[in-house]
């Protein structure tokens, strides 16, 4: 019990949440040795049914490729990392590019709508 009450003594005041990553990482270090020990608990009581459970999800990995659909993933998304990369720059590229050039897509001449008229912004419509 003494070791409990010096621990907490050492805590920061908001004990509730962990403060720093190693109060995390013992959080959760915890958690890990607790479904251990239920799992070895439920092992050492059923253990026709804990083996039933292992050649089940072997029989399951074995049978559905899950970690070779990920590897699959996983090289697709990296062989396309680079024209995606390459396809990002151009973009960014030609908006550079635009805007040193006054315009951009839908932009109104530089007079502005105004002065393409001509007229002094009267419309054809407006005149007698």
């Amino acid at each position: 019990m003494e070791n409990q009450t010096e621990k907490e003594a050492d805590k920061p005041e908001s004990a509730g949440s962990p403060e720093t990553s190693g109060d995390c990482c013992e959080a959760g270090l915890e958690r890990v040795r607790e479904w251990s020990r239920r799992t070895e608990d439920y092992v050492k009581r059923e253990p026709a049914k804990a083996v039933g459970a292992a050649v089940g999800l072997g029989l399951f990995l074995a049978i559905f490729p899950v970690f070779s659909v990920l590897g699959g993933l996983a090289r697709v998304l990296v062989s396309l990392l680079r024209p995606l990369l390459l396809v990002l720059g151009a973009v960014k590229l030609y908006e550079e590019y635009e805007k040193r050039q006054g315009g951009g897509p839908g932009s109104a001449p530089e007079g502005g709508p105004e002065e393409s008229q001509g007229d002094g912004g009267q419309s054809p419509s407006d005149t007698p």
